[in-house]
């Protein structure tokens, strides 16, 4: 092998090095606030809360969730917020209702890849999901 191209093979093997040891730098803890609101035209619901989080050192995330959802319309539909847990949504709490009402939660989160929040309406009669946040 040319002198040459040694040292432009060094380069690229120090660079690629360096950019690995620079991704896995970024894994670090942190945290955010969320607010999302339901998606109907009132916002009858809103959730609020606080998400920390450390890496696990397995290329995820471990952490907790704090804050409240509250419905805010008489409507005939409660709210409830959800956390993720892969392809399924975890509730919070109870569902909110009547308006005015407000749940409070602590909650925690292991191994994941992202922590997200959601709110829904929920209807009293079928219990059925409308007008969600999707995930913030």
């Amino acid at each position: 092998m040319k002198k040459r191209n040694k040292i432009r093979f060094s380069l690229i093997s120090a660079s690629t090095v360096l950019g690995v040891f620079l991704a896995q730098g970024q894994a670090q803890a942190g945290e955010r606030t969320v607010k999302a609101y339901t998606t109907d035209r009132e916002k009858g619901g809103v959730i609020t809360a606080k998400i920390s989080w450390t890496p696990d050192g397995h290329g995820a995330y471990n952490g907790k969730i704090q804050g409240k959802y509250e419905d805010r319309q008489e409507d005939g539909y409660c709210v409830q917020g959800f956390k993720t847990g892969g392809r399924n949504r975890i509730p919070l709490g109870t569902t909110a209702c009547p308006k005015g009402q407000s749940i409070e939660f602590d909650d925690a989160f292991n191994h994941v890849a992202k922590a997200a929040l959601e709110i829904c309406r929920v209807n009293n009669k079928t219990h059925q999901l409308a007008n969600c946040s999707g995930w913030r």
